[in-house]
């Protein structure tokens, strides 16, 4: 892959050049999706609506599926995962179609994610009609900017000694920052993220970074309780986002 260095970019001082992955070149339809995204020209359009789920079962031996566990999503996976111990910028701008009106805390529209491992999920940026994008529970963008374009930027170094950091910044405002052990999240098995277990967490294992929309469902019947649903409902007319300007900066392991 041809390498160079964009204005601006983030460059590790450790390192000299960076492999940028442009707009969705890097990327494929994730494995699970319920309704693949489109594409117009320089966008990405995600459009989810209720019942959007994959009956493909994860391949793990637990025989789940997003039906079987009410997941319903439309999402862009990198082809590439990141090592640990690289540093790379995640980056992209994103708006939300002026109908959006959830209002849960079951929606994802960014995900990074150990592979190979369950309970997985390590940084999200969330979506809701009343906080707004939200990372790690720091707004990154209002409720009543959510209709325009907003740029999203995640600088970080894969480690979990005190050379690991993680910087977030949205329309160039940086609203989070972490320094040391950030291959696990702060919060990892609370009730704030339940889909991360520190006991299972192989460090070892690469991230892989998804882009779209994610709606969580409750799990299956076990998991459930009274809930005769695993689905989580929303608006009928669907959740749409576009994303333009998708990018993946690293420095090569």
């Amino acid at each position: 892959m041809k390498k160079f260095i964009l204005p601006g970019a983030f460059v590790p001082s450790f390192c000299c050049a960076l492999e940028v992955l442009a707009q969705t070149s890097g990327f494929q339809n994730h494995n699970f999706n319920g309704r693949e995204p489109t594409f117009r020209g320089s966008e990405t359009e995600f459009l989810i609506r209720n019942g959007d789920c994959s009956s493909k079962d994860y391949g793990d031996g637990r025989g789940e599926s997003n039906c079987l566990n009410g997941n319903v999503s439309s999402r862009l996976a990198e082809r590439r995962h990141s090592n640990r111990g690289e540093a790379v910028e995640y980056s992209f701008e994103f708006k939300v179609d002026p109908s959006f009106s959830y209002r849960g805390n079951r929606l994802e529209i960014a995900l990074w994610q150990r592979v190979k491992t369950i309970k997985n999920h390590i940084y999200e940026l969330g979506l809701n009609a009343t906080a707004g994008a939200t990372f790690e529970g720091r707004r990154c963008v209002p409720a009543n900017r959510l209709a325009e374009w907003n740029r999203f930027s995640m600088r970080v170094v894969w480690r979990s000694d005190g050379k690991g950091s993680l910087s977030v910044s949205c329309n160039a405002g940086e609203i989070y920052r972490r320094e040391g052990n950030v291959l696990i999240p702060e919060g990892c098995g609370s009730s704030r993220k339940p889909e991360c277990d520190p006991q299972k967490q192989r460090l070892e294992q690469p991230i892989q970074f998804q882009i779209g929309p994610l709606m969580r469902g409750y799990g299956g019947p076990q998991y459930r309780g009274n809930r005769s649903s695993p689905f989580e409902r929303f608006q009928e007319n669907g959740i749409r986002i576009l994303v333009r300007d998708l990018r993946v900066q690293r420095r090569p392991g």
